[in-house]
């Protein structure tokens, strides 16, 4: 009677609906179990696999020149080979394919060392079912792939493959004790596999106290079926690791459980990812704070308390998208992430605070009192002004509204409208103050980064104001010529210092940046009450008389007069100022270089009054000083 007719259990079809044809190379000597192993495959795959059968090694190995196996199914005892060193030439002949080791002696001794060899399981055939045997072979082959997967993975992930690396173990049947566990425990457990064979208790005193009584409930089913159980481990050096655990029986001719064979990998990092995925799920990943899903989420649970009070604070950031529109986006976000520290230090750990607009943030607060939600809302702004006297360059602004229910059921979004509501018309008093504040910080920022020096603004101004009168404009228009001329380039303020004060020439994409300014500039005079008469002469003060300028284009009259002034008086000055490349033109050169652009970049009418001026009205002595570009 063939060792394979001896099984007690009757076979299931476990795999009968695997999609992908399963193609097996058998190597066995013994007609009658060959014949029972295909018989096994049928039941378990129907026609879904193709069987190889040869009775030697090397028929074998010649077959596997074709690479389209996926498992090889290998007795030890054959004509050309016996024993473990039969499985150390195929392992070493096909090392890309699981080898599975179909043995009729039950050793537990020969099954270890041929694990060593290179086998990935091995099957004693007085034991082995159609189950098992369809079960081991997708594992196998599962876990072979696997190795494939990770042995490709992108550098970034290599340290993820290797944490994961598993732990083949046996186990005895009547007391548990780990007869046999490969080199890898000592990686992922920290501890030497001596101490687990000296020690036996040692690998369950090292699962996480909270997992302890849930582990040892799945120890006593592990003698009697399959089992896979997640839970944590405490390495020596304190640290915790997430091990998932997968064992199953194997059984002796009477159908009892002869030994467990397991599998023990460390999910740490895939456990930290859902964790951190759950995480990003839920909130904002910008500022850290809850976000608007989740938010809703919380409305709803909170709503169905039907708690005696509820109260909503929303909060609104200032000036952000001014913020945005000349500093950037990177700069916005400071001021958001500021904004929520500032918020969310200003209430309790357990209260909901989350980012729910791009500029929004709402607070929940539940059994509270009106005094309590007024004097949070004070703390915010306390908050808000600690943070601008530690961080004067961008000033911060949050406007704050809020509602309270009093024992009246409402509904919450009602609540949040009326908390937005009163935010908003707070938000009505002071908007045009905060850009002004902002706007000066802007400024502020310009003089601090030494754009423009201040004795060159002077000497423009008094310039561009001598010309004005000279061709006879009004004085409402003259006033305004003296805050142009200080503040035609605050646009610059928006742009990075690597382009601004970069020595050599600028590339075609620097260039494009740097002519950013004048748009930046006309936002940031509309948003200062006392800038917004000089805005649309902001931006389109770097225009030309023959349309080659910027950002718009436009030529001749579409230029407004005042900025055709500015583009004369302001090369005129950069002419006649001393440059660190270069010392300064007399007048007559000067001038000279300014008739040469007439026509060009010059209104040549204006042009001509300007050296008219020039000649009847010189200018004073100005001084020699470097004058910054």
């Amino acid at each position: 009677m063939s060792n394979f007719e001896r099984t007690k259990k009757k076979p299931s079809n476990i795999l009968r609906q695997e999609p992908e044809i399963i193609k097996v190379l058998l190597i066995e000597d013994n007609p009658g179990d060959a014949r029972l192993v295909k018989e096994m495959l049928v039941d378990a795959w129907a026609n879904n696999f193709s069987l190889a059968h040869v009775e030697m090694i090397r028929e074998g190995l010649s077959l596997l020149m074709d690479e389209g196996y996926h498992v090889i199914l290998l007795d030890l005892s054959l004509p050309d080979g016996h024993g473990l060193d039969t499985a150390r030439q195929v392992c070493a002949a096909a090392p890309h394919l699981p080898v599975i080791i179909l043995t009729g002696l039950d050793d537990e001794t020969i099954a270890i060392h041929a694990v060593q060899e290179g086998a990935q399981d091995y099957l004693v055939k007085g034991q082995m079912d159609s189950n098992l045997l369809a079960r081991a072979i997708r594992y196998a082959i599962e876990r072979k792939r696997a190795e494939v997967k990770l042995r490709e993975s992108e550098e970034r992930f290599r340290e993820l493959a290797e944490n994961i690396r598993e732990v083949f173990y046996i186990c005895k049947q009547d007391n548990h004790q780990i007869s046999y566990i490969s080199p890898a425990y000592m990686e992922i457990w920290g501890r030497t596999c001596e101490t687990l064979y000296h020690e036996p208790e040692s690998i369950w005193n090292t699962v996480h106290p909270e997992d302890k009584d849930r582990v040892m409930r799945s120890l006593e089913k592990k003698d009697r079926e399959e089992v896979e159980e997640i839970y944590r481990i405490v390495r020596p050096d304190g640290s915790m690791r997430w091990i998932k655990d997968r064992s199953f029986p194997i059984y002796d001719d009477s159908g009892k459980t002869r030994r467990i064979v397991g599998i023990a990998a460390d999910i740490t990092d895939l456990k930290f990812g859902e964790e951190k995925l759950k995480h990003l799920s839920l909130h904002d990943p910008l500022t850290g704070l809850y976000n608007r899903i989740y938010f809703e989420e919380e409305m709803s649970r909170i709503e169905k308390l039907r708690c005696d009070t509820v109260a909503i604070i929303s909060c609104d950031v200032d000036g952000l998208k001014l913020v945005n529109d000349t500093l950037g986006h990177n700069q916005g976000d400071n001021l958001l992430v500021a904004a929520a520290r500032v918020i969310r230090g200003s209430f309790r750990e357990g209260d909901l605070v989350a980012r729910i607009g791009g500029d929004e943030i709402s607070v929940v607060l539940t059994n509270t009192t009106e005094p309590a939600v007024e004097n949070a809302c004070q703390r915010i702004q306390e908050a808000v002004v600690s943070y601008n006297a530690n961080n004067p360059e961008l000033p911060l602004s949050i406007s704050v509204g809020f509602a309270v229910s009093h024992g009246v059921h409402r509904s919450l979004r009602d609540l949040s409208k009326e908390a937005d509501n009163n935010m908003y018309r707070k938000k009505l008093y002071h908007t045009q103050s905060v850009r002004n504040t902002i706007v000066k910080g802007l400024i502020n920022a310009l003089k601090a980064r030494d754009i423009t020096n201040e004795k060159h603004l002077i000497r423009l101004e008094k310039l561009l104001v001598n010309l004005a009168v000279f061709i006879g404009l009004p004085e409402s228009t003259t006033s305004d010529l003296s805050l142009l001329a200080r503040f035609h380039d605050i646009g610059k303020v928006g742009i990075s210092d690597s382009i601004l004060f970069k020595e050599g020439s600028l590339t075609s994409e620097e260039w494009t940046e740097m002519k950013r300014h004048c748009e930046i500039g006309y936002r940031i005079a509309l948003s200062a009450s006392d800038l917004i008469p000089i805005a649309d002469w902001v931006l389109k003060h770097h225009e030309w008389w023959n349309g080659q300028g910027y950002p718009l284009g436009i030529m001749g009259e579409e230029i407004p007069t005042e900025c055709r002034l500015l583009a004369i008086a302001e090369a005129y000055e950069a002419l006649t100022s001393v440059r660190p490349y270069r010392s300064e033109f007399p007048r007559a050169m000067a001038v000279a270089e300014l008739l040469s652009r007439s026509g060009t970049q010059f209104d040549p009418k204006l042009l001509e009054k300007f050296v008219e001026m020039l000649e009847t009205h010189p200018p004073e002595s100005e001084s020699n000083e470097t004058s910054a570009v």
